[in-house]
């Protein structure tokens, strides 16, 4: 999960959502893909992180959406990393 911009609620929600509902069949079906994520429902799925991140900000603004790398571990926990630890 991309934290960088993400609200608290935002980042726990769509992290615990991942996590709880997403995350096997989506590392299954679309490894290496990027999902972008709002409260707590994947929204959209692209091949790029860079594209996300815009299409999420133009769609949700900046701290309504996380962005998951599908497959691959957290770069940067940010807020998650404190709420989590």
């Amino acid at each position: 999960m991309d934290s960088a911009t993400e609200s608290p609620d935002q980042v726990r929600h769509n992290y615990d959502a991942y996590n709880e509902r997403y995350r096997a069949d989506l590392e299954q079906s679309h490894w290496g893909k990027t999902a972008i994520m709002h409260d707590g429902e994947v929204v959209l799925i692209l091949n790029d992180s860079d594209d996300a991140y815009t299409v999420g900000q133009k769609q949700y603004g900046v701290g309504n959406f996380s962005i998951v790398r599908i497959g691959a571990p957290p770069t940067r926990l940010g807020v998650v990393g404190t709420l989590i630890g």
